[in-house]
């Protein structure tokens, strides 16, 4: 719009004379209309979380009770992100919110690159732990200290979800199957968990991702203890989805110090790679016979305590 014109709009809504505006995000950068206490945001799962904010801003700048409503697409299922933007902007809804709400930003798209410009980077491609990981060893390197190497290990298992967002829906253990398939879907289903830091246990976004970047620098057992300990002084009794974290870090360890690069569970079938080479009881896999998430972490670290060390390789 010309500029002349798009101010005689503006004057016009701002007196009144207007009920509606209709909008880009351009309305996001310092608009102040005190009478303005509706926004209704279409498309909402194309919007970044700042932008969300911003646009939020916009109303319940005076004494009236402001709404914002959230258009989004009847069809198909929206992105594990969209669904973390759109949850944060609804939890996060107080004055003074603005602080919560990048830290929650940080967590959802990872932190920045520290080996260049970008505001989220290397992060993304290398995991949230081998980053941490790698930053260490950078630092004491630094500091001209020795850090122990860690090898890094992909943990891949079938009956464990990493985040809530990867939990199968119900509606899934409920959709029609036949025969051995349909027992064999249930037997997952039933026993699926998720290791996870639950957000009613650490509400604060900034201390959870400081939990998670311990656990993730985390290299020996002592360690491991030392951190669970820290937790139950801080927050509390350790609920089960970060008891069974706790577990996945364990075995993380323990593969680490075997040099195992690979653990990955199907059908009840443990499967340990080190050297790209499976390790093999005869020639077969060996089988977990617990049902139970924490019961077959557990029976998984057994079996890696098991596992003897390789010998160190003569230079």
């Amino acid at each position: 719009m010309h500029s002349d014109e798009l101010e005689e709009v503006m004057t016009a809504f701002v007196n009144g004379e207007a009920d509606v505006l209709l909008s880009t995000t351009i309305i996001e950068s310092g608009l102040d209309i005190p009478n303005a206490n509706t926004i209704i945001i279409d498309r909402a799962d194309r919007f970044g979380l700042s932008d969300l904010y911003q646009l939020r801003g916009r109303v319940g700048r005076y004494k009236h009770q402001a709404y914002a409503y959230l258009l989004l697409p009847r069809h198909g299922s929206l992105l594990t992100d969209v669904r973390k933007r759109l949850s944060a902007i609804k939890q996060f809804s107080t004055l003074g919110s603005g602080f919560k709400i990048a830290m929650r930003d940080l967590e959802i798209r990872g932190a920045g690159n520290l080996l260049g410009a970008e505001q989220s980077g290397h992060i993304t491609a290398v995991g949230f732990e081998l980053y941490c990981q790698l930053l260490k060893q950078s630092v004491a390197a630094l500091k001209g200290e020795k850090v122990k190497p860690r090898v890094e290990v992909q943990v891949r298992l079938d009956f464990l979800a990493l985040s809530p967002a990867d939990e199968s829906p119900k509606s899934k253990a409920q959709s029609p199957k036949s025969g051995g398939e349909e027992r064999a879907s249930e037997s997952r289903i039933t026993h699926h968990a998720s290791a996870y830091i639950p957000f009613r246990y650490i509400s604060d976004a900034r201390q959870r991702i400081e939990i998670y970047r311990k656990l993730a620098q985390v290299t020996d057992l002592a360690g491991l203890w030392s951190l669970k300990q820290e937790m139950r002084d801080r927050f509390g009794p350790l609920p089960p989805p970060l008891e069974l974290l706790l577990r996945v870090a364990e075995i993380k360890v323990l593969a680490s110090e075997r040099a195992i690069t690979v653990i990955e569970v199907q059908d009840d079938k443990l499967m340990l790679t080190r050297n790209n080479d499976y390790i093999m009881e005869g020639s077969k896999f060996p089988r977990l016979t617990k049902k139970q998430a924490g019961a077959r972490l557990k029976e998984i670290a057994q079996m890696l305590a098991a596992v003897k060390s390789p010998l160190p390789t003569v230079p």
